[in-house]
Formats: structure tokens, sequence, C-alpha cells
């Protein structure tokens, strides 16, 4: 198909889809395409973190060309206060390093078919902060993005090429020129936790957890909340769930569950929290919901 287009105004970017025509399932090219623009707006939210936590970047369609299916975006920043939107050169400069910072992204995924270890996410982190640096739009030192973040990012944009073909291309367009989107390079959440982590800890602990989503069919997680917040798990109480799913033991909608429960988190080098997992080990009782 066609060479990449060109980026046509400033502080934007675009995605360009090459194909080859005659070739089945056609939506794939748009299913991949809505991928790829989520993941950037995911990717421009953690970015902009890196600059102020009240920033809130959106993006704007700005053209769509067919040929190669090539979408140009633009992200508008919301969050700031009225000075710096009278600042139109701030706004550009940070425009600019979300554009930047998702081009340095993308060419981390170049020659690459996964994440071989920490110390590649740690000099993309490191990179993605010099670009920031690089702006001279804020005035004081930003915020680094953290190793979890960045590794989800790459992430994002692996997981956006998923629906294409072997004989499908992504690019990234910018106003710095074209830069391919690796097809080949995967990754998944668990190899990401395996070579960000460097200290588990596992604790065992009674909660109780009210039912959102019970798993009837005994080979998924459960869904339940706690501390108003979800809390996915897998429930190993083999006698208890042998008992529920022959209808000996009755849930109700805004039931709970009491249980010992075994907690594991992992921490990355930078002695963050990357992630936190819960198996349950017994279920001691249903506790109803209460009518007041």
């Amino acid at each position: 198909m066609s060479s990449a287009a060109q980026v046509p105004f400033d502080v934007a970017f675009g995605i360009e889809i090459d194909y080859k025509p005659g070739t089945p399932d056609p939506a794939r090219i748009y299913r991949a395409m809505t991928s790829l623009i989520e993941a950037c707006q995911a990717i421009d939210i953690k970015l902009a973190q890196t600059v102020g936590p009240q920033l809130k970047p959106v993006l704007f369609l700005e053209d769509i060309r067919t040929g190669s299916l090539t979408t140009f975006l633009r992200s508008v920043l919301e969050g700031i206060d009225d000075d710096a939107i009278k600042n139109l050169e701030w706004k550009k400069l940070v425009g600019s390093y979300l554009v930047k910072g998702k081009r340095i992204m993308v060419n981390y995924l170049k020659d690459r078919e996964t994440i071989q270890g920490s110390d590649e996410i740690y000099d993309l982190q490191r990179v993605i902060a010099d670009a920031a640096r690089e702006t001279g739009a804020f005035g004081v030192v930003p915020k680094v993005l953290p190793a979890k973040e960045v590794a989800e990012s790459i992430l994002l944009l692996s997981n956006g090429t998923l629906p294409l073909g072997p004989d499908d291309r992504a690019k990234y367009l910018s106003p710095d020129g074209t830069a391919e989107i690796n097809s080949s390079f995967r990754v998944t959440q668990e190899r990401i936790e395996e070579v960000l982590t460097q200290k588990t800890l596992v604790n065992r602990r009674d909660l109780i957890l009210k039912v959102k989503k019970p798993d009837f069919l005994g080979d998924s997680m459960w869904d339940f909340r706690h501390d108003n917040k979800r809390l996915p798990a897998k429930v190993i109480d083999s006698g208890w769930l042998s008992r529920f799913h022959k209808g000996e033991v009755t849930l109700h909608p805004g039931d709970s569950l009491e249980v010992e429960a075994e907690e594991t988190v992992k921490y990355g080098y930078d002695q963050e929290v990357l992630a936190t997992h819960y198996r349950v080990l017994e279920i001691r009782g249903v506790i109803p919901r209460s009518d007041q």
C-alpha cells in the first residue's frame, strides 16, 4: 500500500495500517485501529501523570485517510489552571512530550520478541524521563513514569496489533518521522510481573468479601468487592465449592463470604507494588445481606 502519510499539524500523531487487498476478515483492520487508538489514549494518560496528576489528555480525531487506513489524532489537555491554559506554548510542549513518549515506546518494540529482563524496562524508563526533561515545559523536574506503567504501556501497544494478519503493517506517524509498530512483539501481564518482581510477600488474612460475580462453572475467578474495590480471587476451598455447585449453598445478591485468604504481594526493584493476588483458601460462612 501507500507510504506513510505526512503528519499535517503540530503536536499530533497518526496511526497507519497497511493491508493486503482481497484478504479475509476485513474487520481486523478496524479492530486493530481501535485497539491502537485506545492504547495511545491510555499511554497519554500515564505520561501526563508525570507532569501533573490533575492533567487529563483527551484525544480528538483530526482526519481519516484511505488507501492505507490512516487516522490522525491530537491530544488536548484538560484539568489545567487558567494561567496554564493561557500559555499555549506550555501546552504545545507537553503535547510534544506525549507524542515523543509514545514514539520511544514504539521504537523499543523494534527487533524484539518480548521483554527479556528488567534492565530493558528501566532503560526505557530513563529514556522517557530524559524526553520529559528535554521539553523544558514543566518548570520543575517531572516525575518518573513507574516501571510498571512503562511495561504496561508496552503491553497495550503489543495487544493493539493482535488483530493484524501476517501481511498487515501498523505504523506510528509523528513529526519526527514514521516508526513501524512491531506486530511480532508479544508480552503478557504475567511476563511483566516475572521480569520486574524483586521480592514477593505472602500473607494469610481473614476477610469479609462481598460477592459480585460467582463462578458457577468451577474453573475461573470469582469477582468480589472489598474496601469498595474490585477483588478478583480464585476459590480453592474444594469442599465448599462442591456444595455450592450442587446447590447445597445458596448465594443471593448482596451476600458476603467470611473467608481465610492468601494475599500475594509482588514488589519491583523500585520497592513499588507491582501486583497483588488473592486466593480464597477457606470459606467459613455466608453473611446474608443486611436489610438495614
